[in-house]
């Protein structure tokens, strides 16, 4: 594959974009990813005690609108702790307190 440089016309697929678009069409390639959501991440919230990561997406039913905790003491596992469930739309902002 060739790299693109500025000018150029990118045809962007409609299905789900492979790693090898992504790393060679995008400033930072991914490292580490976050499974569990059916839409994009909204929003993020990093506990300041814990290894504790928490996620929302973009959601138009309760069934995506859950919350995930994650565990970070392996930051490559990843461990979804909890899903906290009880929105009916995507949660816009997060904070731990």
């Amino acid at each position: 594959m060739s790299k693109v440089s500025e000018g150029d016309d990118i045809a962007i697929p409609n299905e789900m974009l492979s790693e090898d678009f992504l790393v060679s069409h995008t400033l930072w390639p991914e490292t580490t990813k976050l499974y569990g959501h059916g839409y994009e991440i909204t929003c993020l919230a990093a506990a300041k005690t814990k290894p504790l990561l928490a996620s929302a997406c973009r959601a138009q039913s309760a069934k995506h609108a859950a919350i995930i905790l994650w565990d970070l003491t392996t930051i490559t596992t990843m461990k979804n702790m909890q899903s906290l469930e009880g929105h009916g739309l995507s949660v816009t902002a997060l904070c731990f307190n």
